[in-house]
């Protein structure tokens, strides 16, 4: 049985641990946090305000004509999935800012080019992503970090 004491210390070690709990359920979800930003957004075409960033010319589709393989075909008028290689896609990757503010950029090779095209909104998360990021994603996990200062 916890007594008041107990849970007031435990409380306490909890808010003094929030910093870096927070960062260690970042770095836990970084995997999933860039599956949005790649999988769900730049695979269709999106920037982080969720708008298209443009679409395959009648010329990318006859350059890529009997190409097979993930990101293939590419047909004219369908959004830009940025895959040829996997290159951006693979050099993903999320920097933590201080005050719990995460940034994500590319190492990979096209990065700037996309970077670019997108108006410099690539790499990031749409409002909704955000949303659903933090809650079911970044929230159970710092949920879970807090809970064993609690001894749960």
């Amino acid at each position: 049985m916890a007594t008041i004491q107990g849970f007031l210390k435990n409380t306490n070690t909890a808010i003094s641990s929030l910093d870096g709990d927070v960062n260690l359920a970042i770095k836990l979800t970084e995997f999933e946090l860039l599956e949005l930003n790649r999988e769900d957004q730049l695979f269709k075409g999106f920037d982080t305000d969720g708008n298209t960033i443009g679409v395959y010319s009648r010329l990318t589709e006859e350059l890529t004509k009997g190409v097979r393989g993930i990101g293939f075909p590419k047909n004219a008028g369908e959004p830009y999935n940025f895959y040829d290689t996997g290159d951006s896609f693979k050099g993903l990757k999320a920097d933590l800012l201080g005050g719990f503010k995460v940034a994500l950029s590319s190492t990979g090779k096209n990065a700037d080019l996309i970077q670019k095209r997108a108006k410099g909104k690539a790499y990031g998360l749409t409002l909704e992503n955000k949303v659903k990021y933090n809650q079911q994603i970044l929230l159970p996990s710092l949920r879970a970090i807090i809970k064993r200062h609690y001894r749960i």
